[in-house]
């Protein structure tokens, strides 16, 4: 049986006990279709990354997402279901594909070993990656202060950011240094030590201080959302209050194995987030 483009993009990222299934809870059936179809295209293209060594393999993939976005920009079929998905999001919230232009140019970067000199240039990756894709889910839920937008996309790219600290050893693995170089640097712990079974004191201490470090960029970020659009830009939110629990449990067991929360204490983390946004409290 043909499966429709919402239930293929439901099924790949709003998966019953992910983080993101709770954060889309309690919104509105039009609401989730948005943000299904936007959040799938996102894991669509950081999966290139991810399962392509080779940069021409990877460039192929990246030049079909490319054509079918010009495709819902000229109003022809899509080919791809998340695709015929988003230009439903283009016609009903008026948001514009050539946006992601740029997410496909940062994720181009991804491919292949690599990592960044600082912070402050992982950041800027993230947000070049993943800003305009947050950007569309802020259009989507609605929002009354202008600054809004910019600031759901600032707070995207530390959730992304985030939600990879999850994977720091796999990703090492893949050759993609996930902690800046400079922090390596000031620690004296080389990148290979993110593989060894037993971590050493010093790389303990430096993930606990990274993880403190995005911690830091996620509650700024939830700061910077306006006080009138919180209640309505709650998905993002709800992630952003998983992962601070996430980083908490990190910095407690750092890679003795991957972290997750449980999806019981997921819920509950989003139902109380969600409690505070419709009684008007930050947190």
């Amino acid at each position: 049986m043909e499966v429709s483009p919402l239930d293929y993009c439901r099924e790949r990222v709003a998966v019953p006990g992910s983080s993101y299934y709770y954060s889309t809870l309690w919104l509105g059936p039009e609401v989730q279709r948005g943000l299904h179809a936007l959040l799938a295209f996102k894991d669509a293209i950081a999966e290139v990354p991810r399962t392509c060594t080779d940069p021409a393999v990877a460039g192929m993939k990246l030049a079909f997402w490319r054509e079918e976005l010009a495709r819902i920009v000229a109003g022809e079929p899509a080919r791809h279901p998340i695709a015929e998905l988003m230009a439903w999001v283009a016609r009903t919230y008026g948001w514009e594909p050539r946006s992601l232009g740029t997410t496909l140019v940062a994720t181009e970067e991804d491919v292949g070993p690599g990592g960044y000199a600082c912070h402050e240039a992982l950041v800027r990756h993230f947000q070049a990656m993943c800003g305009p894709i947050w950007r569309g889910c802020a259009r989507i839920h609605g929002y009354r202060d202008e600054t809004t937008s910019e600031a759901v996309a600032d707070l995207g790219a530390a959730i992304e950011l985030a939600a990879r600290v999850q994977d720091l050893r796999a990703e090492t693995a893949r050759g993609r240094i996930r902690i800046p170089y400079d922090a390596l640097a000031r620690r004296g712990v080389p990148a290979a030590a993110l593989l060894e079974r037993e971590s050493p004191a010093r790389l303990r201490d430096l993930v606990a201080e990274y993880c403190e470090h995005i911690g830091a960029d996620l509650a700024h970020g939830l700061a910077r959302v306006p006080a009138v659009d919180l209640r309505a830009q709650q998905s993002a939110v709800i992630l952003a209050e998983i992962l601070l629990a996430t980083l908490a449990e990190i910095r407690h067991r750092i890679l003795r194995h991957r972290i997750a929360l449980t999806p019981l204490r997921k819920l509950w983390i989003a139902w109380r987030a969600r409690h505070r946004l419709m009684v008007g409290r930050r947190g």
